[in-house]
């Protein structure tokens, strides 16, 4: 899996073209359509890769969960993959 997400999928791509690869040397073609079919549902996906999934060190965002105080809710700061303990404020609908 780290390998898969450290290449952003090409690891898998290139295992997929390997295995067809193999299957049509020894002459199981059936078997080769299959495993291209694997890799013609892979493409699509692949290229979204790197937005989706990323090493926890490189998120950064804020978290917007809900406050004690009522109708309100509570914002904490992500940095580099650690949440902040300290509260970046309270907003109210």
């Amino acid at each position: 899996m780290q390998s898969y997400l450290d290449s952003g999928g090409s690891s898998l791509k290139r295992e997929i073209e390997e295995q067809r690869e193999r299957a049509s040397a020894a002459m199981e073609f059936e078997n080769a359509a299959a495993i291209h079919a694997r890799m013609e549902k892979l493409a699509p996906v692949a290229h979204l890769l790197p937005e989706v999934a990323r090493p926890i060190q490189n998120l950064n965002g804020v978290i917007v969960q809900t406050s004690s105080e009522s109708n309100s809710v509570a914002l904490f700061r992500i940095a580099k993959g650690m949440i902040s303990l300290r509260e970046l404020g309270r907003t109210s609908a």
